[in-house]
């Protein structure tokens, strides 16, 4: 899967609120046509033991023209639905869905996975999944 990952914030402020983004197409969780790797937790990228999680969004950038149904789901190992259940991905270019659970802190490591459920053919559609999160694991250094 060919996932295009941005992280934007980190810098060297501790404490500081870090954000990371990932854009998925329809051509990266298929063919297009009926083989769509729907039941496939996607990692999209690692969050440290003791991150705290702030707010999950998915931002659709080009509605999905599935037949029947299009929805994304934002979560975890733990919880595919963690944050973001199976929301609309056939919703107007620019809607963004906000997570219901805010101040999430993770005891270990883990990533932030996406979900679909897609049902007949799909050629086209991309949502980005943002996360903004804090390292509590971060140390302060004394001057």
């Amino acid at each position: 899967m060919a996932v295009s990952i941005t992280n934007y914030g980190t810098n060297n402020r501790i404490g500081a609120t870090k954000t990371k983004s990932a854009t998925i197409s329809y051509t990266d969780i298929g063919d297009g046509a009926t083989t769509l790797l729907t039941a496939t937790a996607y990692e999209m990228f690692d969050l440290p033991k003791d991150a705290f999680v702030k707010a999950v969004r998915v931002r659709i950038d080009t509605a999905f023209d599935s037949v029947t149904t299009a929805t994304v789901s934002v979560g975890d190992a733990g919880s595919t639905t963690r944050f973001i259940s199976a929301v609309d991905a056939k919703a107007t270019a620019g809607t963004v869905y906000a997570s219901a659970t805010t101040g999430y802190k993770y005891t270990a490591a883990d990533t932030l996975d996406v979900q679909f459920a897609l049902t007949g053919a799909t050629t086209t559609g991309a949502v980005t999944v943002i996360c903004d999160y804090t390292d509590l694991n971060e140390k302060f250094m004394s001057i």
